[in-house]
């Protein structure tokens, strides 16, 4: 059974500066958002703002720790994930809620400047910004897992300047059903060659596999 979520992608601006709360085994950043639309007016040639809508993001675990070292207020974002409902109740005993995202991603908007990866290690560390022994080696070790794990190559790079290639067939895969083939028609002409041995035309060989069959069929159903 499949569970629906309102997924929501929001671009925008950061409002103020993201806090860092929750515990160290379970962090959880918060910052709010807001997002403006715009709309090119024919009549006057010029772009004009919609009412801004304001709107808190939430991130846990990982992702609030990078976003809270990657994201300033006032920063162009990107945020990716499904919206909730905080629900609390005041000291004075009255319910209150609120809408928020709980985010999946949180990037910059390159449409308005430009960026860099810094990769981090699972215990949250800058791969990039080691300089002690540990640390080379970490970045080391990391490198070889990407080189090692990665993807690897295309098989289909080169496919447009030589042949064309069938889609999810490699070279590999051709040579399994040329194969493949070659075997069948083997097997196809041993069953349609004459038994020599047994002085049978190919058509009486035929005939007499065929009456076997019909008639083990039919002893089969005398059993019933």
């Amino acid at each position: 059974m499949a569970i629906q979520q309102a997924a929501v992608t929001i671009t925008g601006f950061v409002a103020g500066d993201p806090v860092l709360g929750g515990t160290d085994t379970f962090p959880v950043l918060t910052f709010r958002m807001g997002s403006t639309r715009s709309r090119f007016n024919q009549s006057t040639q010029q772009w004009e703002d919609f009412a801004t809508a304001w709107i808190t993001v939430k991130a846990f675990r990982a992702l609030a720790k990078n976003t809270k070292q990657s994201v300033r207020r006032g920063d162009r974002i990107v945020v990716v994930g499904v919206l909730n409902t905080d629900q609390w109740t005041t000291e004075q005993g009255e319910a209150r809620s609120k809408t928020v995202v709980e985010a999946t991603n949180i990037g910059h908007d390159l449409t308005f400047g430009t960026t860099s990866l810094a990769k981090a290690q699972r215990n949250g560390t800058n791969a990039n910004a080691g300089t002690d022994e540990a640390s080379r080696q970490n970045l080391q070790n990391r490198q070889s897992y990407d080189a090692g794990s990665g993807p690897g190559a295309d098989p289909y790079a080169n496919a447009a300047g030589t042949k064309p290639v069938e889609f999810g067939i490699t070279e590999n895969d051709q040579g399994d059903q040329s194969n493949a083939t070659r075997d069948q028609e083997h097997a196809d002409s041993e069953v349609s060659a004459p038994n020599a041995d047994a002085g049978q035309s190919q058509s009486a060989s035929q005939k007499a596999f065929a009456g076997g069959a019909a008639n083990a069929t039919e002893e089969e159903t005398d059993e019933f």
